[in-house]
């Protein structure tokens, strides 16, 4: 008998300690409840507004081009670091850029998309036959297929094989 009596008032002091533990706990909430939520205005301050005008997207996407042909890779990844996923995903849309993986992409696959596709429109927009820095003086002789005025009045032809334009290179 002794035996169950103790166990009773244990049990009942674990009771009373569960029930101080629960006024504790009501008293938090109800003084959450009246005071102005923080964690939810934290939400909505993280939350990026993603326009609807395609002008918008245009002008982010020539100051992100002008940028990233100052700054290279650096540029890219401060665009990246300042907006979120949904903004990135948008504006990859906008601009006709596929958005990489399946579901929700990370800021790293949009990150590497996007410099991808920054450096391919570099590669697109260079000139296609330019005269090497070593040949400049020659660059004008190799106008004319069979070399300049002056090379033909001395008699001497140029192979245009020799010229200082080559698709396949040197």
């Amino acid at each position: 008998m002794r035996r169950e009596l103790h166990q009773a008032r244990r049990l009942l002091e674990r009771m009373e300690r569960d029930l101080k533990s629960l006024r504790n706990l009501l008293e938090r909430l109800e003084a959450s409840e009246s005071s102005p939520a923080t964690p939810a205005s934290d939400r909505k301050s993280k939350r990026e507004e993603i326009p609807a005008d395609p002008t918008l997207w245009a002008q982010q996407m020539e100051a992100l081009w002008k940028d990233f042909q100052e700054r290279g890779l650096e540029a890219v990844e401060a665009f990246i670091q300042q907006h979120t996923v949904p903004f990135l995903v948008a504006f990859l849309h906008a601009c006709s850029i596929p958005i990489p993986g399946r579901g929700k992409p990370s800021k790293r696959q949009i990150r590497e998309e996007l410099y991808q596709r920054l450096r391919e429109r570099r590669a697109l927009e260079r000139p296609v036959f330019t005269p090497r820095p070593s040949e400049e003086g020659k660059a004008s002789e190799a106008e004319s297929p069979h070399g300049s005025e002056e090379s033909k009045e001395k008699g001497e032809d140029q192979d245009p094989s020799e010229s200082s334009y080559s698709l396949w290179g040197p």
